[in-house]
């Protein structure tokens, strides 16, 4: 899809200049273009703009001057009849697109478009990609290259100011552009070299220390507060787990063969008192079992037969599994709904869960991913997670990474407090944090800032409170108000989707009232772009892609399409757990004596933990097995453990270990087996 400026037959001009000014605080920035025109046509046409929105991104403004005329926008209220088409849309895939009227020779034009945007995080990296407007967009592998030879004949001018603010910032890169970096003390200032052409979006890398510590940074009143509340992650609580997976034709055989390896894992995940249970929807929809069943080495050995015996075919239907999922519910349970988005039947699921309200959904969708909205109000009303796989990422890593997540304990109906008066908390509740998950709290304090901020919620059932002070805070930009509004909209359109009936007109109008105070376009409102002398007046609503991210564990920033294929290395790691027992046990093909089993499953634990370079992908894998060679050890007829199983559990304690009881057996024993 062509970008920028263009006429009615789709001819793009090139602008003489590009100016991009940034202001970013951590993972949030407030970003401005200005494309300048000198316009070389020999008659009057008609004109268009058209700007790439992705789903990270919103609106706040648009400007255009031509020659003497200016177009400018407002955010207002939309209408109830806003789809009609009366009304001055069309927006294909991710585009903002307005008619500017008519252009004429020597005419001068200065485009001015500013959004706000979601950024993207890993590890200590945050990438901040910067659309041009006018270039190829940013891809992720080879069509990047097809989309650069067509334009290698245009360059244009560019210019960059980015301001980046957060702690310990250690470096700063660019995969596309030479850049000059000034560091100041928490925040650096990135600028092109000068004379700098280009012909593609702009790629910024910013690495910094502290990703995972508690970070607070303040403008004026606003606070921006990100953390991960403190708890025991090995505190187990035992659940039911129902898989559900599209297995239908439409879903790709490389891709089918990646979700039987994740789930093949994932059930491997589950602990003792665990029970789990899988649905294959496609023509007939198929269940592992009538009811839930406890995970044992009987089970899980007919559930991987089951697995890998089933091939994709037909096309899925949904409601019944689901209905029938219902019925065999008894408590609480863990829904992994696994699809590529090709979803029938929509309507009557999320009336039917509503209704229900026992099972909570963690979704995942790749490929078309067509049904976004719905695979996101299914989580929202059920207190889950979305998960949309993008085309750079292999589902079978992604699905484990995040199932690590969601078998951890969770702070469930959690809500936020402070040690002083605050207002307009963002937000002031959580269905459930996960623990290890880092959460981001917003709100204006009223005479002076807090010093405490408290999580209250409950964790198997207990109260507990998460007590974090509020200290070393750095300054941010204006962009953390811009972010205070995204956040709020954000929140009140996740309420909206469990809300009653009745409520709903409320939170729209709350919807509505942030995102015009703020300047931040939402579902709910739309631009008004008016030409203030009366020649121009249309209304405007945006369209976005599929593609989302959500951050709610950590996402991968993999740029090479091999880099998706496992090495030999990678396969047999994923094969060897593949064979875990149970209980966490290996059994060797020599011997089943429980000498040699305890042995075996040490050797595996030890090679894991030293040579898998996605060995946090295994943690709860790797801990069964360590549980496992405890419990031997405590009832060996002999008391002198041998030197490999006690290698292993030290290196395992080193990578893994807390305070736990595992962690604390294994100090114990290796204090008398070095004393030995």
């Amino acid at each position: 899809m062509a970008y920028g400026l263009l006429d009615n037959l789709g001819n793009i001009y090139i602008p003489d200049n590009i100016s991009c000014n940034a202001e970013v605080t951590d993972d949030f920035g407030l970003f401005k273009l200005v494309h300048e025109y000198s316009i070389d046509i020999s008659n009057t046409t008609a004109a268009k703009y058209i700007f790439p929105v992705t789903d990270t991104m919103e609106m706040v403004s648009f400007k255009a001057v031509i020659n003497e005329r200016v177009i400018s926008s407002s955010i207002i209220p939309k209408p109830n009849k806003a789809d009609s088409a009366y009304y001055f849309s069309s927006y294909n895939t991710g585009g903002f697109e307005t008619s500017i009227g008519e252009i004429g020779p020597g005419d001068k034009i200065c485009i001015e478009i500013v959004f706000v945007n979601h950024l993207t995080s890993d590890n200590e990296r945050t990438r901040i990609i910067i659309p041009t407007g006018v270039a190829p967009r940013f891809m992720y592998f080879g069509s990047q290259v097809a989309l650069e030879t067509l334009f290698e004949e245009i360059k244009y001018n560019i210019s960059l100011n980015l301001i980046y603010k957060n702690y310990h910032i250690k470096n700063v890169v660019s995969p596309t552009h030479e850049i000059i970096s000034v560091y100041g003390e928490n925040c650096v200032e990135v600028r092109l070299k000068n004379g700098m052409s280009s012909d593609k979006d702009i790629v910024i890398d910013v690495f910094s220390v502290m990703r995972d510590k508690p970070k607070f940074i303040r403008y004026e009143k606003y606070f921006n507060c990100s953390f991960v509340p403190e708890l025991n992650i090995y505190e187990d609580t035992p659940r039911d787990y129902i898989f559900i997976i599209d297995i239908s034709s439409d879903m790709n055989t490389r891709k089918v063969q990646q979700v039987k390896n994740a789930l093949n894992l994932c059930i491997r995940t589950l602990k003792t008192g665990d029970r789990f249970n899988i649905a294959f929807a496609q023509s007939e929809n198929t269940f592992f079992s009538d009811e839930y069943l406890p995970l044992n080495d009987d089970t899980l050995r007919a559930s991987t037969k089951w697995i890998n015996g089933y091939k994709n075919d037909g096309v899925p239907e949904f409601y019944r599994p689901i209905s029938e999922i219902y019925k065999m519910t008894e408590k609480n349970a863990i829904a992994i709904f696994i699809s590529d988005g090709r979803i029938s039947g929509n309507s009557s699921i999320l009336k039917h869960v509503k209704e229900q309200k026992k099972i909570r959904f963690y979704n995942f969708g790749f490929d078309m991913a067509v049904n976004q909205d719905f695979l996101t109000e299914l989580s929202s009303i059920t207190g889950g997670k979305t998960r949309f796989i993008r085309h750079t990422e292999r589902v079978d890593d992604t699905i484990i990474k995040a199932f690590n997540v969601i078998v951890s304990p969770s702070i469930d109906n959690a809500v936020v407090r402070f040690a002083s008066s605050v207002s307009e908390v963002t937000p002031n509740n959580f269905n459930k944090i996960h623990c290890g998950e880092r959460i981001n709290v917003m709100f204006k304090y009223i005479d002076s800032p807090p010093e405490y901020l408290f999580i209250k919620g409950f964790v198997g059932g207990r109260e507990t409170i998460c007590k974090i002070p509020i200290d070393n805070v750095i300054d941010g930009g204006r962009e953390l108000k811009y972010k205070f509004g995204y956040e709020a909209v954000q929140n009140y359109m996740r309420t909206l989707y469990y809300a009653e009936e009745k409520n709903k007109y409320g939170i729209k109008q709350k919807i509505v009232s942030a995102s015009v105070k703020y300047s931040v376009h939402s579902k709910y409102t739309m631009f008004k772009i008016t030409d203030k002398n009366g020649w121009f007046n249309a209304e405007c609503d945006i369209d976005k892609c599929s593609e989302i991210s959500s951050g709610w564990y950590e996402n991968s920033l993999v740029t090479d399409d091999n880099l998706l294929l496992h090495s030999g290395e990678e396969i047999r790691n994923m094969e060897v757990i593949k064979k875990q027992r149970a209980n966490g046990r290996f059994i060797p093909n020599t011997s089943r004596s429980k000498e040699a089993i305890a042995l075996y499953t040490a050797q595996i634990v030890l090679e894991m933990c030293n040579k898998c370079p996605n060995v946090m992908m295994y943690k709860w894998h790797l801990r069964k097995s360590v549980l496992f060679l405890l419990d031997y050890i405590e009832n060996a007829e002999s008391a002198v453990i041998p030197d490999d199983i006690m290698l292993a559990l030290e290196v395992w304690n080193s990578i893994f270990g807390g305070n736990d009881e595992a962690s604390q057996k294994i100090e114990v024993l290796n204090y008398f087996h070095n004393e030995e």
